[in-house]
């Protein structure tokens, strides 16, 4: 007799739990389409990003009647950084293949004033080698070009990094090749 007073009581706790359970899995099922799509407009817009001429990807938009605005105003969101990332991406590549004017990295390393004290204390040959550099930068080129690699660099830090390696083997060697002295004893 008591377990039909609380049977009614858990028959509607089952009931409302149900429908609670019913409703999140609709919430989810929704969520899981909007991801899916999501997903499925990356991809899209990567596959066009690498192929297409334009700057980025056209976003699509979507109209689902049973997204409330909260839904509306996050997948928006979302496909805003999704294109602000796939303009950054290809920014970046259009950047690496950018290939720059010798005359023109000559000019960007000499008005560095950081990197050229940078290279002096690399050099070991301290702030006498400022007056050297503008020489051992053309020399640099020289050596870029004749091994055919001028268009090899594609910005500036890329031009400070090989120079720095040239340097070290290469420069540093003439360097201290025309300054050695020859001594001769006398008869």
């Amino acid at each position: 007799m008591a377990f039909n007073f609380f049977r009614s009581h858990i028959d509607d706790n089952t009931k409302k739990w149900n429908e609670k359970v019913e409703k999140r899995r609709a919430a989810g099922r929704l969520g899981g389409l909007a991801k899916a799509e999501n997903s499925k407009q990356s991809q899209a817009n990567v596959a066009n990003a690498k192929d297409a001429k334009q700057s980025q990807a056209n976003v699509a938009v979507n109209v689902n009647d049973n997204v409330n605005v909260n839904d509306t105003l996050s997948l928006t969101l979302s496909h805003l950084v999704e294109s602000a990332s796939v303009r950054e991406s290809v920014s970046e590549r259009e950047e690496a293949n950018k290939v720059f004017d010798l005359q023109s990295i000559k000019e960007q390393l000499l008005s560095d004033e950081l990197w050229k004290e940078s290279v002096c204390m690399q050099s070991t040959l301290g702030v006498s080698f400022i007056s050297m550099l503008p020489d051992q930068l053309d020399k640099f080129i020289a050596y870029i070009v004749s091994i055919g690699e001028e268009r090899s660099i594609s910005n500036i830090s890329d031009a400070k990094r090989r120079f720095t390696y040239w340097w070290q083997n290469h420069g540093r060697k003439e360097v201290q090749d025309e300054n050695k002295q020859v001594y001769t004893v006398p008869n």
